[in-house]
C-alpha cells in the first residue's frame, strides 16, 4: 500500500481538478460526441485548446504590475499595509515567478526530448516525471495567486481584508524557496 504525504494529496487534487476542466473544456470544443470520440483529431484540439489557455492567462496576467501602479487606491492599501519595500519586493517575485512559468518548463521539456530523441507529447512511452522543483513553480507558489487576488477584490474594504487575511512573509519566503530550488535544479540540470 502506498502511503501519500499531504502535499502528494494536494497535488493529486489539484492534478485531478485541473483534468476535469480540461476534459470538459475539449467536450466543449468538439462539434458532436462522434467529433469528441475521434482519437485523430484529439491532438488539434489539445493544442487549440492550449493556445487558447495560454493567451487567456497571459492576458489576465499581462500588465499586473502597470494596473498596480494605474490604480493608486489600490497600491495605497496594499503599500499602507505591508510597506512598500515588500510590495516592491512581491512584485519582482511574480515577475521572476511568471518568466520561470513561461519559460522554465518549456526549457525542460526540450532538455527531456533532447536526451529522449522522441517528442515529449508521444503518449505514455514518452512521458516524463516533473521534478519537483518544477511543479512547486507551477503549483505552489501561492504568492501569486494571493497578489492576483487583490486586483478582484470590488472594493476597498475588501481589498483591506483580503490583505490582512494573507501571511505575506510566509509566502515571500515560501516564494524566494520555489524560486531558489527551481534555479538549483535547473543549474543541475545544465551541468549534464
Amino acid at each position: 500500500m502506498i502511503k501519500l504525504d499531504k502535499d502528494d494529496v494536494s497535488d493529486i487534487i489539484k492534478l485531478n481538478r485541473l483534468s476535469k476542466i480540461f476534459e470538459a473544456r475539449l467536450f466543449g470544443f468538439a462539434p458532436s460526441l462522434c467529433a469528441y470520440s475521434d482519437q485523430f483529431n484529439l491532438e488539434s484540439r489539445i493544442r487549440i485548446l492550449a493556445m487558447q489557455l495560454g493567451k487567456k492567462i497571459e492576458k489576465s496576467q499581462q500588465g499586473y504590475k502597470i494596473c498596480l501602479h494605474r490604480n493608486k487606491g489600490r497600491q495605497d492599501v496594499l503599500e499602507s499595509k505591508l510597506g512598500k519595500p515588500n510590495v516592491e519586493m512581491i512584485v519582482e517575485i511574480i515577475e521572476k515567478v511568471k518568466n520561470i512559468r513561461r519559460h522554465g518548463f518549456y526549457a525542460f521539456r526540450s532538455r527531456v526530448e533532447r536526451q529522449n530523441g522522441r517528442k515529449s507529447c508521444a503518449g505514455a512511452e514518452g512521458s516524463y516525471h516533473i521534478p519537483i522543483a518544477v511543479r512547486n513553480i507551477y503549483f505552489s507558489t501561492r504568492l501569486v495567486e494571493a497578489f492576483f487576488q487583490t486586483h478582484s477584490a470590488k472594493t476597498e474594504e475588501a481589498l483591506s481584508a483580503h490583505v490582512d487575511s494573507v501571511q505575506w512573509i510566509a509566502l515571500i519566503d515560501e516564494a524566494k524557496h520555489n524560486i531558489h530550488n527551481f534555479e538549483m535544479w535547473e543549474r543541475s540540470q545544465e551541468a549534464r
